[in-house]
């Protein structure tokens, strides 16, 4: 399977198919090469084949890393390149990167093992744009007749409801959490898992009836008659594939931004108010685009950062500026008027 992620591409390599068809689920565009300046090769292979303590063998260990907070490794340096020991609970793995070659090592039949590889997807992707200039927004897209919109604000803000409602309507998905976004404003898909609360999906769909996906608590249980003990703090978990299944949702990979909506939410009915971005706006956005070195909680893990940090900087600075000068508005709607908030920004 080959990826084409924007300026990298990704071709995976895998002799069990439940493997790729599980990657390819969080992908919502046709994968295939396009000219991408950097190719990287992603080997998965199963963990009980490799002779671990041999593999260490080539290795000498150099210290600690984090892919992000709760998830370390003990990082290892050789002539082979870097070789990765997953030291977290509950996932047992080892990935070694070689050059332009990634080879992890996997329990396939652990549903969190199979994440590991759309996790070095993930990183391959966002570094390799950070090095061209772009940046990782926590955002909602969706492109309405050709155009894009996108939805920022903090956790709360709304962004999930107003997607997955203006999906529902016949908006393209792009992203429910986070985008990529380039120096031209491209605003391109970010495989995470999608994850929606249960108040959400009664709102927009009205019925959990056709919801399988499992829930995102302590327990990690599936979704049963009992959900609303778990009340509103917890959310179903969904793949690419079952949210645009469920919101009845076309999908594209790329899109340029053609409006910034900043949404909130607001408890109770009846509650619309539009006006034009005004001076918070900066603030809102500078809180919710991010580099790496701003990611604190995360480490250069695969060791793909050549941009300095001021220049990361730099770049994020210059987004903030076009989004700004892009038409926008900001949104205090409650979940009756999402109606109202599509019309709105179809409109704008």
């Amino acid at each position: 399977m080959k990826l084409d992620l924007g300026v990298v591409a990704v071709e995976v390599v895998t002799a069990r198919p439940h493997v790729l068809e599980h990657i390819a689920s969080y992908f919502c565009y046709e994968p295939d090469f396009k000219d991408c300046a950097y190719h990287y090769r992603l080997e998965v292979k199963n963990l009980a084949e490799v002779d671990v303590s041999a593999l260490l063998g080539q290795f000498c260990k150099v210290g600690t890393v984090t892919q992000k907070a709760g998830y370390p490794y003990t990082l290892y340096s050789g002539p082979g390149g870097r070789l990765l020991v997953s030291t977290y609970v509950g996932c047992q793995h080892v990935i070694v990167k070689h050059k332009q070659t990634v080879t992890c090592y996997i329990n396939e039949d652990d549903d969190e093992s199979l994440m590991v590889p759309i996790r070095v997807i993930r990183e391959i992707m966002l570094q390799e744009h950070e090095n061209q200039g772009s940046v990782l927004v926590h955002a909602a897209v969706v492109a309405v007749d050709g155009k894009a919109a996108m939805f920022v604000g903090d956790s709360g803000a709304g962004k999930s409801t107003v997607a997955f409602y203006a999906c529902r309507q016949g908006a393209h998905y792009l992203s429910n959490d986070k985008c990529i976004l380039d120096q031209q404003l491209n605003a391109y898909s970010f495989p995470m898992a999608v994850r929606l609360a249960v108040p959400t999906i009664k709102c927009v769909v009205g019925t959990l009836s056709d919801v399988v996906p499992r829930f995102d608590s302590p327990a990690d249980i599936f979704l049963n008659p009992q959900y609303r003990q778990w009340g509103n703090k917890h959310k179903v978990v969904l793949t690419v594939r079952e949210y645009c299944r469920l919101a009845e949702a076309g999908q594209v990979f790329e899109s340029t931004i053609d409006t910034l909506v900043l949404p909130s939410i607001t408890p109770g009915y009846a509650v619309f108010e539009e006006r034009p971005l005004d001076s918070t706006a900066w603030s809102v956005l500078h809180r919710n685009i991010s580099v790496s070195h701003e990611r604190c909680d995360e480490d250069d893990w695969l060791g793909l950062v050549r941009l300095s940090e001021e220049d990361k900087q730099l770049n994020k600075s210059r987004v903030i500026d076009k989004l700004l000068s892009r038409k926008g508005l900001a949104i205090k709607f409650s979940t009756d008027q999402l109606r109202a908030l599509y019309d709105a920004v179809k409109s704008t």
